[in-house]
C-alpha cells in the first residue's frame, strides 16, 4: 500500500457466533479471547501473504515464457 496508512483499528464488532467460537477457544486452550484473536489474525494474514507471493511468482512465469 502506497501513501500513508490508517491508524490500527483495536476494536471490532463481529456475530455472536463468532464471539462465543472464540471465548470457547480461549477457554478451551487458557488464554485470552485476544490470544486467541492474534493467533487467527497473524496465520490469516501469513496464508495471505503466501497466496500473494504465489500469485506474484506465477506472473512472472508467465511473462517470462
Amino acid at each position: 500500500m502506497v501513501g500513508r496508512r490508517k491508524p490500527v483499528k483495536k476494536t471490532y464488532t463481529t456475530s455472536i457466533a463468532v464471539a462465543e467460537g472464540v471465548l470457547d477457544a480461549a477457554c478451551e486452550m487458557g488464554v485470552s479471547e485476544s490470544a486467541v484473536i492474534n493467533f487467527a489474525l497473524r496465520d490469516w494474514l501469513m496464508k495471505y501473504r503466501k497466496e500473494q507471493y504465489e500469485a506474484e511468482r506465477r506472473t512472472e512465469q508467465l511473462t517470462t515464457a
